[in-house]
């Protein structure tokens, strides 16, 4: 299974993007992974005030993990070791998570206590040897 990841991020201080502050052709990070067995994804619905743990699946071994929810949430991840709090941004009214690392558990928390938290989620790994 190949597993292509690119991240790009370009900051300017004109609306055309040449007064670049951060970024251009050079700043480009693609990762590409021919040797993933296993990949789960889906939608989430965490109703009010509710934690879930984010289903791997047949996935042994996550290696990596994206997220993107409409709402704030704590996510916490291999069992406390690591935990943030996403707030979705005002320019989309979502807010992006990837972590890119060895997980036992992804936890996500809705701390809202009346709107259900909605998103999306990729979890892949189990490297072939």
């Amino acid at each position: 299974m190949r597993i292509r990841t690119e991240i790009k991020i370009l900051a300017s201080d004109d609306n055309d993007g040449r007064q670049l502050l951060y970024g251009g052709p050079e700043r480009k990070d693609e990762i590409i992974i021919d040797n993933m067995q296993r990949l789960v994804s889906g939608k989430l619905n965490i109703a009010a005030t509710v934690s879930e743990d984010i289903p791997t699946g047949d996935v042994d071994t996550p290696q990596a993990f994206f997220l993107e929810v409409d709402r704030t949430c704590t996510l916490i991840l291999n069992g406390g070791a690591e935990t943030f709090t996403l707030v979705p941004a005002v320019s989309t009214g979502k807010a992006r998570f990837f972590f890119e690392g060895t997980l036992s558990q992804v936890n996500v928390t809705n701390p809202d206590a009346t709107e259900a938290l909605n998103g999306t989620f990729v979890v892949w790994g189990d490297l072939t040897p």
